[in-house]
């Protein structure tokens, strides 16, 4: 609803983004994982955030530290499938999917502390764009990593 979606407009919830990554690749993959939830109503939990790699980091304004790549982590308890969306934070509008353990060998965070490594290797083909999610489609398995 209108009112959570402005709740989520905060600066706690924000990080610096190149143009093309917020506006393009970020905006597509927000649309994806929502079409998932409308179109194939089922519930999804959603771990999304910055990735800071390397030891000389870009900042913005007074000292704000500008990630070098985001992440979407998702997970479909109804079906299992489980996979996460890496993207360079730059204008190249790249984007892997990826495994969830991937993302935490990143971090070094444990985005979904309730499931296995196992679970956690696994890598479905999530959608890119909202029109590639179809009601009753089930995503597909690509590989363990």
């Amino acid at each position: 609803n209108k009112e959570s979606q402005s709740d989520s407009f905060s600066l706690s919830n924000m990080v610096p983004q190149a143009p093309k990554n917020n506006q393009e690749v970020w905006r597509k993959l927000e649309e994806a994982t929502r079409a998932i939830v409308t179109k194939q109503k089922q519930d999804v939990y959603v771990v999304t955030g910055p990735v800071f790699e390397g030891k000389r980091l870009k900042t913005i304004g007074q000292g704000v530290i500008v990630p070098t790549a985001v992440y979407k982590a998702v997970y479909m308890p109804k079906t299992g499938a489980i996979g996460a969306y890496y993207a360079p934070n730059n204008n190249s509008q790249q984007v892997k999917v990826v495994s969830v353990c991937y993302i935490e060998e990143k971090l070094g965070i444990n985005l979904f502390p309730q499931l296995t490594e196992q679970q956690k290797r696994n890598v479905y083909r999530l959608p890119l764009t909202a029109s590639q999610v179809k009601p009753n489609q089930k995503l597909d398995y690509l590989h363990w990593d």
